[in-house]
């Protein structure tokens, strides 16, 4: 009997939970919605302001009422200037057709046979 000693536990499931470096200073968040949802809707909400920071919570104005919510159920907002004159198209490039059949079929020559088509 004096041989016998515990067994040191295993814990399952505990593992690290990621959190995005930018979760600290971003202001836009996106929340996700943690209930039962209909068919084809998002898991997230559009961005909202965050007011409060807490180590674990963040307190927001969810439709008019401040709420608080856990870190985990928030994702940092990428909010990206939009530059117009950067986002045109050059109409220079000549862009290659790709040939379809009768069935809506794509089709990919080689390389090689392209030149006997």
């Amino acid at each position: 009997m004096r041989k016998l000693y515990p067994i040191c536990c295993t814990f399952h499931g505990t593992g690290h939970i990621y959190v995005h470096p930018s979760l600290k200073t971003c202001t836009p968040m996106i929340l996700r919605i943690d209930n039962v949802r209909p068919p084809l809707t998002s898991p997230l909400l559009r961005p909202h302001l965050i007011n409060i920071r807490t180590d674990k919570s963040f307190v927001n104005d969810l439709k008019g009422k401040r709420t608080s919510v856990s870190f985990n159920r928030l994702k940092p907002a990428c909010q990206f200037p939009v530059d117009l004159e950067s986002t045109s198209l050059d109409h220079d490039s000549t862009i290659q057709p790709i040939p379809v059949t009768k069935s809506c079929w794509h089709v990919h020559f080689l390389k090689k046979l392209v030149h006997y088509i």
